[in-house]
């Protein structure tokens, strides 16, 4: 039988340890999504109806707005848990709601919002545990919520949100962590 060196030996358990940490780590956060459009609807719907209701003033939940400039650009940043409202101004807001993957995996990673005027926005970024980063960086200070539709996107994927005309929401084509 042939004796392995001792650095090979303990390079060879280096690479088993790093393939073992490495493989658990990646089946914990990056499963195959199988979106069940039917279930996704069913949500979508469900959050339409309860979002219809929403009035600003009754909302606990409110996003900070965080801002700041660097090389001549500003940098602006809404912080959502679960749901919160963003006021522009007395009468320009935004209300989103978010679905993680993890806590229905049929529904995956989906954020629904309405504006001041009843209109509906879907966003198919990453929900990490319930949070999404919404931020923008632009030459001017961002305000209001066509702004806010057209300018903002997740901190993770970049992805801009998209006007909800029907309960239909296409599947993510990202699979998440």
């Amino acid at each position: 039988m042939k004796k392995l060196h001792p650095n090979n030996l303990i390079s060879s358990a280096f690479l088993l340890l790093f393939l073992v940490c490495s493989s658990s780590l990646y089946a914990q956060g990056h499963t195959a999504l199988k979106i069940d459009s039917h279930a996704r609807n069913v949500w979508v719907k469900q959050m339409r109806k309860s979002l219809k209701e929403i009035k600003p003033g009754d909302v606990p939940t409110k996003a900070k707005l965080e801002t700041y400039e660097r090389d001549g650009m500003i940098h602006q940043k809404y912080r959502i848990i679960k749901a919160g409202l963003i006021q522009f101004n007395p009468k320009e807001w935004v209300y989103v709601t978010l679905h993680s993957q993890h806590d229905d995996n049929r529904i995956g990673d989906l954020a629904i919002a309405i504006d001041q005027d009843g209109k509906y926005y879907y966003h198919l970024g990453h929900v990490c545990g319930g949070i999404v980063h919404y931020q923008a960086t632009t030459t001017n200070r961002l305000s209001g919520s066509n702004d806010f539709f057209l300018y903002f996107k997740d901190d993770i994927d970049g992805l801009p949100w998209y006007p909800l005309k029907r309960n239909p929401v296409p599947a993510s084509p990202l699979v998440h962590d």
